[in-house]
């Protein structure tokens, strides 16, 4: 029996084998700190940190890091979540100008003081708030609506002139154009003027690394099968996204077929050399990931029978037989033990690979 046919059976073991043995690359996190509740009670744990600001309603909260299960809060019990680290979240209760009844989003300070300023998500696009005196005026961005040809007006000036009445800061709203730097600028420039605090709220999220060994290989028909080595450098940008990950590396292939002519079966060695960059994005952030990747390589490909001569006629030269190309796969990565971890991929680089089973070892 070949070994390829065993790579697949072996791949299911580990994935059952790592149900007691889990190590997630970039596992969902919780971090310290407390959430308020509308009743005045206080919790104190750990907090799920993800996303918090992005269309969630609901915060999942353990008492302790080590429950096996957390507990969900909806919006509508909660005042705010503030993390050890100094992050804190507020709930909201605005009301967009294309909405008649308001709405709960949970929102990250940015800018604490006399007026202060939040970060949250509505419809699928990023909003900022500025709450004074107790009143929210929501700051939405202007949009082109589908179906429709003109842009739709907001008046997010009109909205920053209400919450921030100082005559000397009308001409800069005049002028001011729709970003992040832009408000806390003119909020900071308020409560300036009115000799109020003015705390940026900057939390950094420093870039994980990891750098990723592995070999594999696949089988497509009997006499038709790869092998492949890897190496890989995975980086992950918290703050941006903790599913999206820079991958660069270098790779080999080698995959070995036969292929029928007019005399006889001809046996053929194709190898492949590339130094990959690609974006994947996770599915899912756990032990599990199931994940889509694309990018583009650079490589080079020799294809050749078993004297050594090519009868593929393959061009040298630039995009020929060396050049860029891109990268599409899609698979799934599972965590086993101690750094080891396991894939099946399906991938198109250069040309079509058969499926792809591995095991690496990320540190």
């Amino acid at each position: 029996m070949s070994i390829f046919k065993l790579i697949p059976s072996f791949t299911f073991i580990l994935l059952f084998t790592s149900l007691s043995f889990v190590n997630a690359q970039l596992k969902e996190e919780y971090l310290p700190g407390t959430i308020a509740m509308n009743s005045g009670e206080t919790l104190f744990g750990f907090i799920k940190s993800e996303n918090l600001d992005r269309a969630n309603t609901t915060v999942n909260f353990k008492k302790l890091l080590s429950d096996k299960k957390s507990i969900l809060l909806k919006d509508s019990l909660v005042s705010s979540v503030n993390f050890n680290n100094g992050e804190t979240f507020v709930v909201l209760h605005i009301m967009p100008d294309s909405q008649q009844d308001s709405v709960s989003l949970f929102a990250r300070l940015i800018v604490k003081g006399k007026a202060s300023m939040y970060k949250t998500m509505y419809l699928k696009d990023e909003m900022y708030v500025i709450v004074r005196d107790g009143i929210t005026y929501p700051l939405q961005p202007n949009t082109l609506e589908s179906g429709e040809m003109e842009v739709t007006n907001h008046f997010y000036r009109f909205y920053l002139k209400s919450a921030l009445q100082l005559d000397e800061l009308v001409t800069m709203i005049d002028e001011v154009t729709y970003s992040r730097e832009s408000f806390v600028k003119l909020v900071t420039e308020y409560n300036k003027r009115v000799s109020s605090e003015n705390t940026l709220i900057n939390i950094k999220y420093k870039p994980i690394h990891f750098t990723i060994i592995e070999m594999g290989g696949g089988q497509s028909s009997k006499d038709n099968y790869e092998i492949y080595f890897r190496g890989l450098y995975r980086s992950y940008f918290p703050y941006i996204s903790r599913s999206t990950s820079l991958n660069i590396g270098v790779q080999y292939y080698q995959y070995n077929y036969q292929e029928y002519n007019y005399f006889a079966n001809a046996n053929f060695s194709r190898k492949l050399f590339a130094i990959p960059i690609q974006l994947q994005q996770n599915l899912l952030n756990k032990w599990f990931r199931p994940y889509l990747s694309t990018g583009i390589n650079l490589s080079y490909i020799s294809d050749v029978n078993e004297a050594g001569l090519d009868y593929r006629n393959v061009s040298s030269g630039f995009q020929q037989n060396y050049g860029f190309n891109l990268i599409f796969s899609a698979g799934i990565e599972v965590d086993i033990i101690k750094g080891f971890m396991a894939r099946a991929e399906y991938r198109f680089e250069d040309y079509t690979h058969p499926r792809l089973f591995g095991v690496g070892y990320h540190f």
